[in-house]
């Protein structure tokens, strides 16, 4: 019976052991995300890098409005975005507005919009379809 039990108990402590180590390894489980991203670059008719241009993506469905600006190299990126239809516009003092209508984002995906914004009057807007 001593043979028995001693048995058992180690088999208890197998088992506890093992999923000791498989929680511990399991790490964070995380749902799927259900954003997007886009990013590109603003640049002028020549191709230099607009630096500061401000972008701001809006979703058509909500109207929630997402805006950040260039870098030195002109680019851009604009994370954590819902899922769903975008008028992603990029402006900058001395030059046209620009407006990419229509850019659909679906979940986990990624669109690069580039923007070459013409010189011009503050007041004028380009309006792109995608």
């Amino acid at each position: 019976m001593s043979r028995g039990r001693s048995i058992a108990k180690s088999a208890w402590i197998c088992l506890a052991t093992t999923l000791f180590v498989l929680l511990l390894n399991a790490g964070p489980v995380q749902a799927q995300a259900q954003t997007a991203t886009i990013s590109g670059t603003a640049t002028d008719a020549s191709g230099a890098a607009l630096v500061n241009a401000s972008v701001t993506a809006t979703n058509t469905g909500t109207n929630a409005a997402t805006s950040t600006v260039t870098d030195s190299q002109g680019r851009y990126r604009i994370s954590q975005l819902d899922v769903g239809t975008y008028n992603v516009q990029a402006t900058l003092a001395r030059f046209q507005t620009v407006v990419n209508k229509g850019v659909v984002l679906s979940v986990g995906g990624s669109s690069v919009i580039d923007f070459s914004l013409p010189v011009g009057k503050v007041t004028e807007t380009v309006n792109v379809e995608s």
